[in-house]
């Protein structure tokens, strides 16, 4: 009889150590966006980004939560232009594992709440490699 092995999902938020710009240790959360389709960070209180935004942290890594709400914004590049021709935004608040969607998102999951996904493989692949492992 063959043994069955049990493979674990891949984890839906990593803990990293993270230096900012000034020097400063701090800790962020990254999790897997899915409107986006990229990762996301979010500083941990009483650390900040290199901007002074900090979000306070509670539950767990499996089911994280995090006040206030997160803006995520970049310049956006529509193919065939050479420069950014508006800021594309992505604003969520995470509770209980939940992702919330804010109608001021620019993608397809704006005004939806969807549970927080697994980290592609990729993502944990990079992270062994950065530890050593």
């Amino acid at each position: 009889m063959a043994q069955q092995i049990t493979l674990m999902p891949n984890p839906i938020v990593i803990a990293r150590q993270c230096i900012n710009i000034d020097g400063r240790v701090g800790t962020r959360h990254y999790y897997w966006c899915p409107g986006c389709d990229t990762l996301h960070g979010i500083a941990i209180r009483p650390h900040t980004a290199d901007n002074g935004a900090g979000w306070e942290f509670s539950g767990t890594l499996e089911c994280p939560t995090y006040a206030p709400s997160q803006l995520t914004t970049w310049p956006w590049w529509p193919k065939g232009h050479d420069h950014p021709s508006e800021t594309f935004v992505c604003h969520t608040f995470i509770r209980g594992g939940m992702i919330e969607y804010l109608v001021d998102c620019m993608h397809d999951l704006k005004g939806q709440t969807v549970p927080l996904p697994p980290l592609p493989d990729w993502v944990l692949r990079e992270e062994g490699e950065s530890d050593g492992q």
